[in-house]
Parts: C-alpha cells; sequence; structure tokens
C-alpha cells in the first residue's frame, strides 16, 4: 500500500509536526504542513494498492 497525504502534519497539532520541523520557525514562519505542495483532490489522502504476491491482481486506488 501506498498513501500519498495532502498534509504531514495538521497545523493544530504539534504533536504530529516532524521533530526538525517543530522549532525550526522560531523567529520567523512556521514551517509549512503542505511542504510538497501537492493536493490529493480537495485535501485527502491517495492510497494505492497492489498485490505483492501476485503482480497480475490489478491494482486499486482509493481517495479518503
Amino acid at each position: 500500500m501506498l498513501t500519498i497525504a495532502t498534509t504531514e502534519w495538521n497545523e493544530n497539532v504539534r504533536s504530529w509536526t516532524p521533530v526538525e520541523d517543530r522549532d525550526s520557525h522560531l523567529g520567523g514562519p512556521a514551517p509549512s504542513p503542505t511542504p510538497t505542495m501537492v493536493t490529493i483532490g480537495d485535501g485527502y489522502n491517495l492510497q494505492i494498492y497492489a498485490c505483492p504476491l501476485a503482480p497480475q491482481h490489478p491494482h486499486t486506488a482509493s481517495v479518503q
């Protein structure tokens, strides 16, 4: 399974912010929770499923 999320963390919940980004904004603007600038749909997650045992099985995608 591969998940591509629109944001890496929630701006309002500091516990999910990567350690290296938590205090990097001291003295400047806070880092963006969307550093890749990739948006899936209207801010959702894209999940892609593939069968590792039988590659001939079709892949499935889900947007949540």
